[in-house]
Order: C-alpha cells, then sequence, then structure tokens
C-alpha cells in the first residue's frame, strides 16, 4: 500500500500549476496559471512571445503578476518588448550593412541563411502573496560578432506596494554595500582564479565589485538567502559569462562571512 502524505508535508512541499490559453493577440499568447504554494495562492499570467519567420526566431516568457499594480507588471513586459524592439532594429541594420558590403554582381539574398534569434527566460526566486523577487533573462543574435545578452531583476512588497530595494535588506546597516563589495570580491576573485587559472583580470574585478548601488542594483533573494548577480563583463571578460555570489540573509550569518572576507 502507497504511503499516505501527510497534510503538513503536502502543504510544505506540494504545489501546482493550471495553465489555460485566454487569448492571441498580435503574437503575444496569455496563458494563465493560478499557483499554490505553502498556502500562499497568487494568480500570474505567463506571457509568451513567440515569432517564427525566415528573418526572426523570437521566443520569449515573462510573468504577469494579478495582485501587482499596473505599473509593475509594465515594467516587466517593457524590459522584453523594448529589448525585442532594440533586437529587430540591429538585426536589420547588421542584415542591410553585410548585403551593402558584398562585391558588386554578387546576387542579393532576401533573407539570412538562418533566422536571427531571441530568446528570453525567467526565473523566480519567491513568489507569495507578500513578496515578489525574480529575473529576466535574454540572449540573442542580431548578426554581430557573437550573441548577446542581458537581465533585468524584479523584487517587489506587495503588501507595502513598493520595489524592494537591496538596502531594505539590510536595514539599521549603513556600511552594506562596502560589506558586500568586500564579499563578493574575495569570492569572485576565488572562483575566478580557478576558472581562469590564477588569470584573474583584477582591474575589471575590482570596478565591478566597487561599492556603489549600481554595482549591486541585480539582486533575488528567497528569505534566507539573497544571490547577488553580476551580468556578463561586469567582473570578468565576457567569455566567463555571469557571476552570482550568495550572501546569507541572517544578520549574524552576514557579519561572520564579512570579516572572513577580510
Amino acid at each position: 500500500m502507497a504511503k499516505k502524505k501527510s497534510p503538513r508535508s503536502i502543504n510544505r512541499y506540494f504545489f501546482f500549476i493550471i495553465f489555460f490559453a485566454v487569448g492571441l493577440i498580435a503574437g503575444l499568447t496569455l496563458t494563465k496559471s493560478l499557483i499554490v504554494l505553502n498556502s500562499n495562492s497568487l494568480t500570474m499570467q505567463i506571457a509568451s512571445i513567440k515569432e517564427d519567420s525566415k528573418f526572426f526566431s523570437i521566443n520569449a516568457e515573462l510573468p504577469q503578476i494579478k495582485k501587482a499594480p499596473k505599473s509593475f507588471n509594465r515594467s516587466v513586459s517593457a524590459f522584453v518588448t523594448n529589448s525585442i524592439s532594440q533586437f529587430k532594429k540591429d538585426s536589420s541594420e547588421n542584415w542591410a550593412t553585410r548585403e551593402e558590403s558584398n562585391p558588386p554582381g554578387t546576387p542579393k539574398e532576401e533573407y539570412p541563411d538562418s533566422p536571427f534569434v531571441f530568446v528570453g527566460t525567467w526565473e523566480p526566486a519567491q513568489l507569495n502573496s507578500d513578496t515578489l523577487s525574480f529575473i529576466v533573462r535574454l540572449s540573442y543574435f542580431s548578426g554581430g560578432a557573437s550573441s548577446q545578452d542581458s537581465l533585468q531583476t524584479f523584487n517587489y512588497n506587495l503588501k507595502g506596494k513598493k520595489e524592494i530595494k537591496l538596502s531594505d535588506l539590510f536595514p539599521d546597516d549603513s556600511d552594506y554595500l562596502k560589506k558586500l563589495s568586500v564579499i563578493s570580491r574575495n569570492s569572485l576573485s576565488s572562483s575566478l582564479s580557478q576558472a581562469s587559472s590564477g588569470n584573474v583580470d583584477s582591474q575589471i574585478l575590482d570596478e565591478g565589485t566597487e561599492p556603489t548601488e549600481e554595482n549591486f542594483s541585480q539582486f533575488i533573494f528567497n528569505g534566507t538567502t539573497i544571490t547577488l548577480i553580476f551580468p556578463r563583463y561586469q567582473v570578468a571578460p565576457g567569455v566567463f559569462g555571469e557571476q552570482q555570489v550568495m550572501i546569507p540573509q541572517d544578520k549574524a550569518s552576514f557579519e561572520s562571512l564579512y570579516l572572513e572576507s577580510l
């Protein structure tokens, strides 16, 4: 006989997602899902933007939270749709430049051998009736020397109806940026040294971990851990990609990690 799970176990670990299509408008597919996690219900729409043609291959998804203000949802969608518009513009210009640079007499090609590709994904760190924390990642190739990528994190207090800033996670600590800088520089120096066989570009690393709000503007958190996210090129050459540093939210653990990193 199968072992019956206790209600507590189900409440803690079980979640379900019910999807049903609600529309297809100008290439934007909206899928509505009800997510129940740890007894906190949250209704959202997953917007899927797709385009398949001889010139473009676009596949992006982003969340739209019913309980959040329209301004928040617009900021999430704007990050993706504005990036798609720029991607199309750059791709078209690069293709035109390539055709113009062909030797005289070369037959003009109407379309590239393969379409220009744009992919958008999102990853939640925390989604409940109180707090939203997730990241949207974009990857695309518009005909340049290599593919490109960008990211944006979104952190929002649904009850307080306001954006959650990194400083909000370090109340009464005016030196939090300095401490994050020390911890991040130490952690990344170690991981990048291993990845590069000891050839760490200290200038890029030092500049990218200076204790400024801009350098630490990308983060997500789940209630116990803050993940600092450094986009490609911020702390290392592009070949090493995106970098992350995990920070404990517990004040005592954070202070201990800071002292260890000095």
